[in-house]
C-alpha cells in the first residue's frame, strides 16, 4: 500500500486482458461527474499507445451516453 497525503491508496495487480482500461475509465469518470468530483479539478489519465489511449476515451463515452444524468454534465467532444 502506498500513503497520500489524502490518507491510504491501494497499488491493484491486474493481470493482462482483464479489464484495466475500462477501469481506468471509470475511475477518470468519477472524478469527473461521480462522487469523487471536484470543481474545476484537472484529470490526467496516461496510456502506453494512442490506441489504448482511444480506448480508454471510447469506453468513457460509451458510458456516459449509456447514463443519461451524465449526459447532461459531459460535453463529448472527440479527438
Amino acid at each position: 500500500y502506498l500513503k497520500t497525503l489524502m490518507g491510504q491508496a491501494g497499488l491493484p495487480a491486474v493481470a493482462r486482458k482483464n479489464g484495466k482500461t475500462l477501469l481506468i475509465a471509470a475511475i477518470v469518470l468519477a472524478h469527473l461527474v461521480g462522487s469523487e468530483a471536484n470543481q474545476n479539478s484537472q484529470i490526467i489519465s496516461g496510456a502506453r499507445s494512442r490506441d489504448q489511449a482511444n480506448l480508454a476515451f471510447k469506453l468513457a463515452e460509451k458510458m456516459i451516453r449509456l447514463l443519461p444524468a451524465s449526459s447532461k454534465l459531459v460535453c463529448i467532444v472527440p479527438a
